[in-house]
């Protein structure tokens, strides 16, 4: 029941983060004793929004798992399929890899300028995206070998396989709901293209294990 809740409340958030992304600053006032926490009638700013949409996102989507569970609905997979363990090592040597980008992102979304120049953007990025997929084979594999698990050497195999095409895809994703969002410079932007890429690199983990499970069934 804990885990299905949790599953909800994640699907939840990241429901909640996309659709407050789309329609954009229309909504979201918090007033204490008449006044707001950014003086009178001020709206949240603008990375509070996204926060406040994914915890209520979280709870609606708790709720529901709740429900659902004591009506009866499982949502359960099997532990030992582990797809769980592949998707966070996965993203965690992603992650790593990907550091830089974030941080020059970042720093041009804030409006400060960038001492790294044009011309050695591409480099930077490429590189890192290589480094994310090294790191991010190198993590399944060492996590499942760590925790002795019968099927890491295949499953790192179609990991490797399948990251490129995850990448590609969620690069895509990416660039297109940057578009959907007219490429506003905004926090929420920002969040919504994160969050869409990372739904695609969960997905590819996910399937790369699933993948690797069904080819030993």
């Amino acid at each position: 029941m804990i885990k299905q809740a949790i599953g909800f409340a994640v699907l939840g958030a990241v429901i909640a983060v996309l659709g407050q992304s789309v329609t954009g600053n229309s909504g979201y006032s918090a007033y204490v004793s008449g006044g707001s926490f950014y003086g009178p009638d001020t709206a949240l700013g603008p990375w509070v929004r996204p926060a406040v949409a994914a915890v209520v996102g979280a709870v609606v989507g708790m709720l529901a798992g709740l429900v659902l569970h004591l009506c009866g609905f499982r949502f359960a997979v099997d532990p030992s399929r582990r797809v769980g363990l592949v998707v966070v090592a996965g993203l965690v040597g992603v992650t790593l890899g990907m550091t830089p980008v974030p941080i020059l992102v970042g720093t041009s979304l804030s409006g400060l300028s960038s001492s790294v120049s044009t011309e050695y953007l591409l480099p930077i990025y490429a590189g890192t995206g290589i480094l994310a997929y090294v790191l991010g084979t190198i993590s399944v594999h060492l996590l499942l070998k760590l925790i002795h698990d019968r099927q890491s050497t295949r499953t790192t195999k179609i990991v490797a396989a399948f990251l490129p095409i995850g990448g590609v895809l969620a690069t895509l994703v990416g660039m297109g709901t940057a578009w959907v969002l007219g490429f506003s410079t905004s926090a929420s932007t920002f969040v919504a293209v994160i969050v869409a890429v990372l739904c695609v690199l969960v997905a590819t983990f996910a399937l790369a294990r699933a993948r690797a499970l069904r080819t030993t069934a």
